[in-house]
């Protein structure tokens, strides 16, 4: 019996979710849900075959260090054995899209099994559930992934976005301001693929737009955000870099203990007036 050696991988986002793919129409399996991943072809490793298939399939681009083997399926269909290993990847660049026409969900472990799977994919489920937690919370111990200061393990707010004055220097005003904290630019569409019809853009960590800033004009009244540095040294140097890019300085580096003893923070108002804060909820 031929065996067929096919890579897969989970890709994990900073709440705990999972991406998952619908086969299209026309393909073996159409309509299942599966990890992305495919073929492992002549000459190829698997991590070769995984960096490949995330760039043609959905638009991501991954470092081979960032997979990292879970386990594997061994599955006989009747015209062939599938032999799978499940590689884990928190880390990568892009915005992931549905390049081949799939659809494309970001699903918590413990609903996994409700979506319809091919039979070699279910058997994978309790891995990633044993790994991440039933909800990306409450992993066991030995394979927690470590805590990051001043980071929350899941937010209540998925993105959000405003408007601005001048498209292309609140761009780079954003681009220098916010790259102390580890944010950058991770998506930007045109207005043939927005809902508006304008240029947008999307900054954030891990591969995920959650800062949106678009060219539909100046949002009224200003608004007040609040981003997470992971250090105060974090916060100073956000401080430095939004004032030199443009920004107006609306309060120094320093504590605000009336929010809580380690609350330490820094606000500027940007091209528009918008106060925009770096703030550190760890102690020094």
């Amino acid at each position: 019996m031929k065996l067929l050696l096919v890579a897969a991988v989970a890709l994990i986002d900073p709440d705990g979710r999972v991406l998952i793919s619908e086969r299209p129409a026309g393909k073996t399996l159409a309509g299942l849900w599966e990890f992305p991943g495919g073929k492992v072809e002549p000459g190829e490793r698997p991590e070769q075959a995984l960096i490949r298939e995330l760039r043609e399939e959905i638009g991501l681009t991954v470092e081979e260090p960032c997979l990292a083997p879970l386990t594997f399926a061994s599955h006989v269909y009747p015209d062939m054995h599938l032999l799978m290993p499940l590689y884990v990847c928190r880390r990568w660049s892009g915005f992931a899209q549905p390049l081949e026409g799939q659809r494309l969900k970001w699903v918590w472990p413990r609903d996994l099994r409700g979506y319809p799977m091919p039979p070699a994919d279910e058997p994978l489920i309790p891995a990633l559930i044993d790994l991440v937690g039933s909800a990306g919370l409450g992993q066991p111990a030995s394979l927690r992934m470590p805590p990051q200061r001043g980071r929350r393990s899941l937010s209540i707010i998925d993105h959000l976005g405003f408007g601005v004055s001048d498209y292309g220097r609140a761009k780079i005003f954003y681009t220098a301001a916010l790259a102390p904290l580890g944010i950058g630019v991770v998506m930007e569409v045109t207005p043939a693929m927005s809902e508006d019809k304008v240029w947008a853009v999307g900054f954030g960590r891990d591969g995920k737009p959650e800062f949106w800033i678009g060219s539909d004009g100046r949002t009224t009244p200003q608004l007040h955000v609040a981003l997470l540095a992971e250090s105060r040294e974090q916060v100073r140097a956000f401080h430095e870099a939004a004032v030199a890019a443009g920004g107006r300085d609306n309060g120094g580096p320093g504590l605000r203990p009336h929010y809580h003893p380690h609350y330490y923070a820094a606000f500027v108002l940007d091209l528009d007036g918008h106060n925009v804060e770096a703030v550190c909820h760890g102690p020094e």
